[in-house]
């Protein structure tokens, strides 16, 4: 994939990973659609690439919304020429019990992590098609690897992304776009944050501490990670030296690592 004066979407660029995939793509030479569902957010990265020299293109986006969706992708064909790549990167998080979930709940994270990421390929998908130069990059998590305690919810969401992206890939083997499943592990992002569910508000900030201390990854990182991934062809690109040891413990022991797990994680 060459980025020189290509056209690359990104959602959640407001921060976090989306923001580093929109500054080192810039570096890049890549003209840019970034989008966040946080206009204040949004507009912090479009100060960060002002001097990039690059086009830029600031959309504030649901992207559970598919008419939205649908009709970004229409503007950026109109505006900038049609896409070559997109970063299907935006993603909420939820903390809940089976069974103690509420389904609008459990429906608010799946509309925003999973259909996020099927609204963003097929919005785009056509333009990326048409390019002899493209990519779709969607972001899993290691949690689309394997499951723990009181993330159904989010694991549910993690793995639909990752069968869906590995499905896509096997279609398209043979065509000249490439196809990519990231698998971050512990990013330094605002996920626990951002959450709007499951964290008591009192609670709320030793969570963000307590997520701190088992994020080694910065995000600056790991957008390098997943667009030098990008750059050499891997179809699951793992992000973090946790995830790799995670990713490999489930392959070494898939019928029983939740018990390895349960001793790192301190469950009961």
């Amino acid at each position: 994939m060459n980025f020189e004066n290509a056209v690359s979407v990104i959602t959640g660029a407001g921060s976090g990973i989306g923001r580093h995939l929109a500054i080192q793509l810039a570096e890049r030479g890549s003209n840019l659609v970034i989008t966040d569902i946080n206009g204040e957010s949004l507009s912090e990265t479009e100060a960060l690439l002002a001097d990039k020299g690059v086009k830029i293109k600031a959309a504030i986006l649901d992207v559970a919304d598919r008419e939205a969706f649908l009709a970004l992708a229409d503007e950026v064909e109109r505006e900038m020429g049609p896409a070559n790549a997109i970063f299907n990167n935006a993603g909420v998080a939820i903390e809940s019990k089976v069974g103690a979930t509420d389904r609008k709940h459990f429906e608010w994270i799946m509309n925003i992590n999973f259909w996020g990421v099927v609204n963003g390929t097929e919005a785009f998908f056509p333009q990326i098609n048409s390019s002899d130069n493209g990519c779709i990059v969607n972001v899993s998590s290691i949690f689309g690897m394997f499951s723990i305690p009181t993330q159904s919810a989010y694991n549910a969401t993690k793995f639909a992304v990752r069968g869906y992206t590995e499905s896509l890939a096997m279609e398209h083997r043979n065509s000249p776009i490439s196809i990519h499943c990231v698998h971050p592990g512990g990013i330094r992002t605002n996920l626990v944050a951002n959450a709007t569910v499951g964290f008591a508000q009192h609670d709320r900030e030793k969570a963000i501490k307590a997520f701190e201390k088992v994020t080694p990854t910065m995000p600056e990182e790991a957008a390098q990670i997943i667009l030098n991934g990008v750059d050499k062809g891997v179809r699951r690109i793992i992000v973090g030296k946790d995830a790799k040891l995670f990713d490999r413990i489930v392959r070494w022991m898939p019928g029983t690592y939740e018990k390895v797990m349960a001793k790192l994680f301190k469950w009961k």
